[in-house]
């Protein structure tokens, strides 16, 4: 009897050593998982960051060139409007001559009578 108390202490003892490896080689195998896990979230991250600075990169590109061609717009309209203002300045003019003309002339007709 003695010797299966003995036995049993010695299976115990086995257990509990056995149970001590496997929780060591859990708490390494946890150890490494989070260090791997870690690391793949700072390459996730710079990932992240790249993509994030070529998407504004790229964001600043097309907003120049839509400014560019906005002030491109805004400069041949400025054109466009000026050119109808000096035309429409000229063809007022013109009949503000003619106008002036024939108030001249008429002076000049009633004059002679």
């Amino acid at each position: 009897m003695a010797e299966d108390v003995v036995r049993i202490l010695r299976a115990v003892k086995e257990f509990e050593e056995k149970l001590t490896r496997i929780e060591s080689s859990i708490e390494k195998d946890a150890s490494s998982l989070l260090a791997a896990a870690e690391e793949r979230a700072r390459r996730l991250e710079t990932k992240a960051e790249e993509i994030v600075d070529r998407a504004r990169s790229t964001i600043n590109a097309l907003a120049e060139d839509e400014i560019a061609r906005i002030r491109d717009e805004l400069e041949k309209k400025k054109r466009e409007v000026l050119a109808s203002v000096e035309a429409t300045a000229r063809a007022n003019f013109e009949k503000a001559v003619e106008a002036a003309l024939e108030v001249l002339a008429n002076a000049v007709r009633i004059s002679r009578r």
